[in-house]
């Protein structure tokens, strides 16, 4: 398991250590990422994928996380986020065991 580090505490996958509990992630460039709604992650990217195929990014600062929710929203609303989270207690596992 790859460990994902994350400092926006605002997100529904955020955990104490900036640790990333989302069991998938998507990373896109800006320019994707403005061009399709908040409602493309990871677990829906197979649909869109032959359109966005695969794009360049200059910098770091031209990419986003596609996998960010507002975590005060994700509470709110009755519909869960659209990502699996994992526990915290698997986190520590798969730290615990390399993987």
């Amino acid at each position: 398991m790859q460990h994902i580090h994350c400092t926006v505490s605002n997100c529904y996958y955020w955990d104490k250590g900036n640790v990333c509990l989302a069991k998938e992630i998507l990373v896109t460039s800006d320019e994707v990422g403005a061009r399709y709604p908040d409602s493309l992650d990871a677990t829906n990217m197979m649909e869109v994928a032959e359109e966005i195929g695969s794009i360049s990014a200059s910098s770091c600062m031209a990419t986003c996380c596609k996998t960010f929710v507002d975590k005060s929203a994700a509470q709110r609303e009755t519909k869960k986020a659209p990502v699996p989270k994992i526990s915290r207690q698997q986190y520590e596992q798969s730290k615990s065991t390399g993987m």
